[in-house]
């Protein structure tokens, strides 16, 4: 059984491959271009495409939807490491087989593409998010304000630029990003940013 395996990091693509490889695994082409995915599938025919998503963009999750069109009764697993809602949906729509978490050791990434190769439909890594009623974990909503600095933390905005780009000191975004952690009750800017798009409070790519 063969695979493909594509990442827009090109170093995690080359070490996945190195692993998958060493796994008994024959890995029969590597890719770091989503948009070149599709003629790289048709070119080696693979069973299974292993397709890494790093976070979010709407235009690359649909980009995800050409890639069992490429090659008929091709099974697709993704790697990623923010199963945001988008994502979701494209498991349970079954435009993707499986769905396998980032943070899994190599060892069940081995198991996972062993299964999916097998024609099995499942999640390695993840639970299923329930959706918050109010949209955020408690009572209390962000303001129009504090959105800004969550989006801004979205897009890995330093502190200083983000003073810069909303026009106050950086005591002010200080002040602003502790009441998103607070709110969103966590306690790192990852952390928010993660919880932020899970919630779906911010929309991520384009």
């Amino acid at each position: 059984m063969s695979l493909v395996l594509c990442d827009g990091h090109r170093m995690f693509v080359d070490a996945l491959a190195m692993a998958l490889r060493a796994r008994d695994h024959d890995v029969a082409a590597i890719c770091s271009d989503l948009q070149a995915l599709p003629g790289v599938l048709r070119q080696a025919r693979p069973d299974l495409c292993v397709l890494g998503l790093q976070f979010g963009g709407r235009a690359r999750l649909e980009a995800v939807e050409t890639v069992r069109a490429s090659v008929p009764g091709i099974s697709v697993l993704v790697l990623t490491g923010w199963a945001t809602e988008d994502v979701w949906r494209l498991y349970e729509s079954r435009t993707v087989d499986a769905l396998v978490s980032k943070s899994v050791d190599i060892r069940r990434v081995d198991l996972a593409v062993r299964r999916a190769v097998a024609g099995e439909h499942f999640v390695e890594g993840f639970a299923r998010p329930v959706p918050a009623v109010s949209g955020q974990p408690d009572n209390e909503p962000l303001t129009a304000r504090e959105r800004e600095v969550i989006a801004l933390l979205v897009d890995g905005v330093s502190t200083a630029l983000m003073a810069e780009s909303l026009g106050v000191s950086t005591n002010t975004v200080r002040s602003h990003v502790q009441n998103v952690l607070r709110k969103l009750g966590v306690h790192h800017r990852s952390k928010a940013a993660h919880r932020a798009v899970e919630l779906g409070l911010v929309r991520v790519g384009g």
